[in-house]
């Protein structure tokens, strides 16, 4: 609802609201004055100068005073022109007078905006988007309250068989399907896996984008230095390798034809297989 509104019967294409507006928040559609909400700064200064009397002033004094009377708690934001247009000695004179009537709290109208600045900043959530298909980040903001589309990731259990090349070849646990995988689908933690270890292929409306590798993996130690007997220190570290190529670093307990277990997701070892 409009502060100011505008009887068109009274409209008389005099245009004079059009030239006295300090802002220039008012247009001309078919042929009848018409403020632009958004801009006008309810300043009255059209209501004061319109000779037709078609301004019109959507008031809620009444409303305000029997709030007042009740003994409810009612706020005053105040414009920063109040200056203008009152012969004070000092501005909080104002707050002063309206405190005695009964207002709560007085404060500036800038002081409300900025409040609602801020929570409105708070509101918006500031992050990071992936693109499951592309790979690309972009940052973004948006409301809390946003409500977006839920995709439907397909994740389906296939056994790793063999590679050639940058391909590598899984086999659809339902179907037997093999299907083929480029190398740069398959994440670090693929390093860690083993011909035959089953993994989720991740896809969206048939498009492979992704593989879930096993958390943790047996692996055997195909080589590092020997183990030094009677040290069972956890905290000091050397290079092994195990059966799929891959480094890491375990315990100087560790023996080449030791089973270990890894957290794929790390690279970290966590424990030596019984």
């Amino acid at each position: 609802m409009s502060v100011i509104g505008l009887k068109k019967a009274n409209c008389k294409n005099c245009y004079k609201c059009l030239k006295v507006c300090p802002v220039k928040s008012i247009r001309v559609v078919n042929e009848q004055a018409q403020i632009i909400d958004d801009d006008c700064l309810l300043c009255g200064t059209c209501l004061a100068n319109c000779p037709q009397n078609a301004k019109t002033l959507t008031s809620s004094l009444d409303q305000v005073k029997e709030m007042v009377a009740a003994g409810e708690k009612v706020a005053v934001s105040l414009a920063p022109s109040f200056l203008g247009s009152f012969s004070l000695e000092k501005p909080g004179q104002m707050a002063a007078a309206l405190k005695k009537l009964g207002f709560c709290a007085v404060s500036e109208t800038a002081q409300g905006a900025a409040y609602v600045t801020a929570q409105y900043h708070d509101l918006m959530v500031e992050n990071k988007m992936k693109n499951i298909i592309t790979g690309g980040v972009t940052e973004t903001s948006f409301n809390p309250t946003a409500k977006f589309e839920e995709a439907f990731v397909d994740r389906r259990d296939m056994a790793y068989s063999y590679n050639d090349g940058d391909l590598y070849y899984f086999m659809d646990q339902e179907t037997f399907d093999m299907i083929p995988l480029g190398k740069d689908l398959l994440g670090d933690a693929f390093r860690f896996v083993t011909e035959n270890t089953v993994c989720k292929v991740l896809s969206y409306k048939g498009n492979v984008f992704g593989l879930e590798c096993p958390n943790f993996m047996e692996l055997e130690v195909t080589e590092t230095e020997p183990g030094l007997a009677g040290n069972t220190a956890t905290n000091t570290l050397k290079p092994a390798t195990v059966e799929t190529g891959a480094e890491v670093k375990v315990p100087l307990f560790i023996n080449v034809g030791d089973k270990i277990t890894i957290d794929t997701r790390t690279g970290e070892y966590l424990s030596r297989c019984k």
